[in-house]
């Protein structure tokens, strides 16, 4: 039997016509509704009516998406996103099996903005056969917070393509660092600049490749500048997704300042292409980088730390090497998009199993 696989989601992201690629390729149907625009070509797509007040725009939806659950007969929804399409999700019928993706920042950040948004957070969530998570921290989280049993949460890391995970490149130049995250408060890019502040003060020769996007990029490009960076910080234009290697293998050290996050991709992805990691010492983080084996954690916020390690990643050129080939190793055998979303697939089948899909 092939199963099928009702998608709600934001078709405005790559990701999430990733997830759906994924799953067509390990023989499921699928069909994606989305308010947003698709970013690609889904296999089975179908837009969902934007309506007014745009605050309530997902709530309108549930009638139409009702009537594909009738007609078109899922075995289960998969929905992504915790406080808009799981919302959706949530509201359909018991007898239909429900699955979550949790993206981090719904879980970490939404639920903690305001009590109401925790209660309508808590009770998606335990509308829920299943809660797909990509880090370990999230899991537990789930079950201290919001009661959710392990049982119910499946972790699997947002992993990498094998075409990704097959790619070697050398370090380029050891000089240089990427930094491809988001522009905005909770990455706090703003350490980041004082760190790099810093680095050119002490004559370190590092520079910092920085691709420019998010709500800050005006505002960090104007720092950059007032803190006369101009010849250690360059800003580049976002990159297509298949130009994403060519950036991690021009440089040495990779850097992530975050202050809020679970399994991070570009961490994963420059892990796999043989950059060091020099990022924040968080849960999700932690969950990838062993301080001094494999990378450098630092106090998040503290851009005096930051400086010093990342002036010690670049004089240890051993260490670099080092954590080269664990990193590869460690990506291979825990990253693995394919074999992840393999096991993943079983257990949708196995919670599939027996039930009939409604209206058949």
């Amino acid at each position: 039997m092939t199963l099928r696989v009702l998608v709600l989601g934001d078709a405005s992201s790559p990701h999430l016509l990733r997830w759906v690629q994924a799953l067509e390729d390990q023989g499921l149907q699928t069909l994606t509704l989305s308010l947003e625009p698709p970013a690609g070509r889904y296999p089975r797509f179908s837009p969902l009516p934007v309506r007014k007040p745009s605050r309530l725009r997902y709530l309108w939806t549930l009638p139409e998406v009702l009537r594909y659950v009738s007609d078109w007969r899922p075995h289960l929804v998969f929905a992504h996103f915790l406080p808009n399409y799981g919302l959706i999700s949530s509201l359909l019928p018991a007898e239909v099996p429900k699955v979550l993706a949790l993206w981090g920042s719904d879980l970490l950040l939404v639920p903690q903005s305001a009590r109401w948004k925790f209660w309508v957070s808590r009770n998606i969530l335990r509308a829920q056969d299943l809660i797909v998570v990509d880090a370990r921290m999230l899991r537990d989280l789930l079950k201290e917070r919001f009661r959710i049993p392990s049982g119910r949460v499946w972790v699997l890391p947002y992993g990498l393509r094998r075409e990704i995970r097959e790619i070697s490149c050398s370090e380029a130049d050891p000089r240089l660092i990427v930094h491809t995250r988001r522009l905005s408060p909770e990455l706090d890019p703003w350490t980041v600049v004082e760190a790099m502040v810093r680095i050119r003060d002490r004559g370190i020769p590092l520079k910092l490749r920085m691709v420019g996007w998010g709500d800050l990029y005006a505002s960090v490009r104007a720092r950059v500048y007032w803190r006369r960076l101009y010849d250690q910080v360059v800003f580049i234009e976002p990159l297509p997704e298949s130009r994403i290697p060519d950036l991690y293998c021009g440089g040495s050290i990779y850097l992530s300042a975050s202050l809020s996050d679970s399994t991070s991709v570009s961490l994963l992805e420059a892990m796999a292409l043989g950059l060091f990691p020099v990022v924040s010492d968080i849960p999700g983080n932690r969950e990838w980088v062993v301080h001094g084996l494999n990378g450098f954690l630092f106090e998040p916020g503290n851009a005096e730390e930051l400086a010093a390690f990342l002036e010690e990643a670049f004089y240890r050129k051993e260490l670099r090497e080092r954590a080269r080939a664990l990193n590869r190793a460690l990506i291979e055998e825990r990253a693995n998009w394919e074999k992840e979303v393999g096991r993943l697939t079983k257990a949708f089948r196995e919670l599939t199993a027996g039930q009939q899909a409604p209206g058949s």
